[in-house]
């Protein structure tokens, strides 16, 4: 009965700002077991997955945020869902990761170098540093974006995994691209809401390292051509990461 999970949930909820891994790996089961079996209309209109929606939900609209606010039964948490799904029904968000645009089309490399080159970036160091940042970050978060912001794929004995480190998207930084708008995950994340974000700062010190001196726009549209450019570098190589692991004799064949 999905009615055991309460007070929990208000609990966890109401302390989200002070809550451990454990906690927030119970929070996040203890959300999806009671949306487990509701199926909204407003879903069927979405591309998306039913669980793959429950995930987007989890992660922005519970996670953000603190206070006490917190659903006082199921029938709230289904609500607030429900309000979810119409606002992505709304939104126009389509069935596609974060950062897709699938970074290995034909000519990626000769777009990058142009996005990049105003900047003092090169793609090489674009890439050496873009190998840095995954190696700086927890598995779980390198996890993380690979699955729900490029697309991998996940096998069952990862999934628990990745749930652990659902809470951490919020400070990675993940966004969901809007409509057919390419560049609509560069723009988002240099907004000022997410600067503090680890891909905002990230793409920030990337870029003004260079020739770079004034603050980077979301506006400006070769701000956001070069950090999206640098966002499709990330995933090649995060999904790139993914294969080796998956088969290290493939590494030892293309070497």
């Amino acid at each position: 009965m999905s009615s055991e999970h309460f007070p929990r949930i208000k609990a966890l909820w109401n302390t989200r700002e002070t809550l451990s891994r454990d906690a927030w790996e119970e929070f996040y089961q203890r959300v999806m077991a009671v949306l487990a079996n509701y199926r909204p209309r407003e879903a069927a209109s979405l591309d998306d997955a039913l669980p793959d929606l429950r995930h987007q939900f989890f992660v922005e609209r519970v996670m953000p945020g603190e206070g006490r606010n917190g659903p006082a039964h199921a029938d709230d948490l289904r609500l607030y869902f429900r309000r979810f799904l119409l606002d992505l029904r709304r939104s126009g968000v389509p069935d596609m990761p974060p950062f897709a645009n699938p970074p290995c089309e034909p000519g990626a490399g000769q777009i990058h170098r142009a996005s990049l080159d105003a900047y003092g970036v090169s793609p090489e160091s674009a890439e050496a540093g873009a190998r840095a940042f995954l190696a700086g970050l927890p598995e779980t978060s390198r996890l993380l974006l690979r699955a729900c912001g490029c697309g991998g794929t996940v096998s069952a004995s990862l999934a628990a995994r990745i749930a652990a480190g659902h809470f951490g998207a919020g400070s990675l930084g993940l966004v969901h691209r809007r409509g057919g708008d390419r560049l609509s995950t560069a723009r988002q994340n240099l907004a000022p809401a997410h600067s503090q974000t680890l891909l905002s700062r990230w793409l920030t010190q990337t870029l003004c390292g260079g020739t770079r001196t004034t603050p980077l726009d979301p506006a400006d549209r070769g701000d956001t051509e070069a950090a999206q450019a640098l966002l499709e570098i990330l995933c090649t190589i995060a999904l790139t990461e993914q294969a080796r692991q998956a088969d290290p004799a493939a590494s030892q064949r293309t070497a």
